[in-house]
């Protein structure tokens, strides 16, 4: 049986770039650095941001130079979803944009 957590915030560093995601209240995943979720993925976890026309699954892309992000798009235009969720504000315990980035490989936006 497949499981997906639903992601339905984000923490993020002060220049926007996506550090963590939440899921709902009493989620035991919840908070997780976007290193772990991309990782998660790779090993057959999913994660989905829940729309109105149904869960769109949340993916790991990358680029040649090795750097990788979380990406969920369900739109023609290819808008991260990720982009328009909350900030998630119940978790005091946040990866610091740095170890993100350094984890992740993702360059910093800005």
């Amino acid at each position: 049986m497949r499981t997906t957590r639903f992601v339905f915030s984000c923490h993020r560093d002060a220049g926007g770039a996506l550090t963590a995601v939440c899921g709902g209240a009493h989620q035991d995943w919840s908070p997780r650095e976007v290193a772990d979720v991309a990782a998660d993925i790779e090993t057959g976890v999913h994660y989905a941001v829940p729309w109105s026309q149904g869960p769109i699954a949340v993916e790991v892309r990358g680029d040649g130079a090795g750097r990788r992000w979380l990406h969920s798009s369900g739109r023609r235009d290819g808008a991260n979803e990720l982009d328009a969720l909350a900030t998630c504000t119940r978790h005091g315990d946040v990866p610091t944009a740095e170890q993100a980035v350094r984890t992740a490989g993702r360059p910093r936006r800005g």
